[in-house]
């Protein structure tokens, strides 16, 4: 998870529940995409029991394209599905499409929690985000979302626009 390299297509190719303890951290080169996809038809499910594990740590990630997977926490205590573990890096560029995100403290979060850090331009297509423990999307910094099914959260969103970006959700 924490060697993944730019440029690289990651092809999950398995129906079954892959259980990590581990967070996945793109790294960052600029000019390259990484793609972290699976063209199962089955969706995969990447799952963590572990406190405190973020499903995919943001930090310093640039030009990602995360596609049709499955992230679920099933910890007491639970890190954020798709965010910042730490304010050491912004992030750039990067759409999460066909996703579910499942029982995280913060399901898809734009920002660090200490808001230090930030991710500029973010689209989100066509994910399921659900059961989170504080909220399904806490959003502020320049995202375009749209046919997304937020559910079941404690609180669904949060949008704020508090940087230089707008939020468009339809």
């Amino acid at each position: 998870g924490l060697d993944c390299r730019s440029g690289w297509i990651i092809d999950v190719q398995s129906d079954q529940v892959l259980t990590a303890n581990f967070r996945l951290a793109p790294n960052q080169v600029a000019n390259q995409w990484t793609t972290m996809t699976s063209t199962s038809a089955t969706r995969p499910i990447i799952s963590t029991a572990t406190n405190s594990i973020y499903g995919l740590d943001l930090q310093g990630a640039s030009n990602l394209v995360i596609n049709h997977l499955s992230l679920k926490t099933t910890a007491g205590t639970p890190g954020d599905g798709i965010g910042f573990a730490g304010f050491n890096a912004g992030a750039s560029h990067v759409i999460i499409a066909d996703c579910i995100v499942d029982g995280f403290r913060r399901g898809i979060t734009d920002h660090d929690a200490g808001s230090n850090v930030f991710l500029d331009a973010l689209i989100i297509v066509g994910c399921e985000v659900k059961n989170c423990t504080i909220e399904g999307l806490g959003l502020w910094s320049g995202v375009q979302m749209e046919g997304c099914y937020i559910h079941g959260n404690v609180k669904n969103m949060q949008l704020d626009g508090q940087r230089s970006g707008d939020v468009s959700v339809s």
